[in-house]
C-alpha cells in the first residue's frame, strides 16, 4: 500500500511534465500547457493522498473511519485552491475541513474494535488531562480567530488543527474510558 502511494505521489510532477510536453510541441494549444500539467500533477498526487488516508484510518478503526481521509484530502484541496485564488471563502472551508479530519484521526482509534478490550484494562482519564484539553481547545480557538481577523492563512491553520486535536483526543478519551 505504501509503495503504491508513493508512487502515485512521486508519478504526479513527472507525469505532469509529460503531459506538458505535446503542449510545447503545439500538438494541442500551448496555452494550455501549464493547466494540464498542473491538472495531471494535482490528480495524481491527490489519489496518492487519498488512498494513503483512507487506508490509515482504515487500519487505526476500519471502515466507519476511512470517509474521514476524504475530508482530509478535500480539506487540502480547498485550502490550496483557496490560497491560490486569494478566496477567504474556500481558505476558511478548507481549513475547517481539516480540523474535522485532525478530529478524526486523534478520535479513530477510539472506535476500534480493539479499544474497548484495552480500556478495560487502564484507569479512567484523570481531571487534569480533560482539562489540558480545555486548555488546547481554547487556545486553538483563540489562535485560529487572530488568524482569520488578520489574515494570515496558517496562524488560522495552526489553531484550527489545535483545536481539532483537543476535539477528537476528546472523543476518544470519552469514548474509551
Amino acid at each position: 500500500m505504501t509503495r503504491l502511494c508513493l508512487g502515485l505521489v512521486l508519478a504526479g510532477p513527472v507525469l505532469g511534465m509529460a503531459a506538458a510536453m505535446p503542449g510545447a510541441a503545439e500538438v494541442y494549444p500551448s496555452e494550455y500547457m501549464v493547466p494540464v500539467a498542473v491538472a495531471v500533477m494535482s490528480a495524481l498526487i491527490g489519489l496518492g493522498l487519498l488512498v494513503a488516508a483512507c487506508a490509515g484510518l482504515y487500519a487505526m478503526a476500519g471502515w466507519g473511519a476511512t470517509p474521514f481521509g476524504a475530508v482530509f484530502v478535500t480539506g487540502i484541496g480547498a485550502l490550496v485552491y483557496g490560497l491560490a485564488e486569494v478566496d477567504n471563502g474556500w481558505r476558511d472551508a478548507g481549513t475547517a475541513l481539516l480540523a474535522v479530519s485532525c478530529a478524526a484521526f486523534w478520535a479513530a482509534p477510539s472506535f476500534s474494535p480493539r479499544a474497548k478490550a484495552r480500556a478495560r484494562e487502564r484507569a479512567p482519564a484523570a481531571s487534569r488531562k480533560a482539562a489540558g484539553l480545555g486548555g488546547v481547545l481554547g487556545t486553538g480557538a483563540v489562535i485560529a480567530a487572530a488568524g482569520h481577523v488578520i489574515g494570515v492563512w496558517w496562524l488560522l491553520l495552526f489553531g484550527a488543527l489545535a483545536a481539532g486535536s483537543a476535539v477528537g483526543a476528546g472523543i476518544a478519551m470519552r469514548r474509551v474510558s
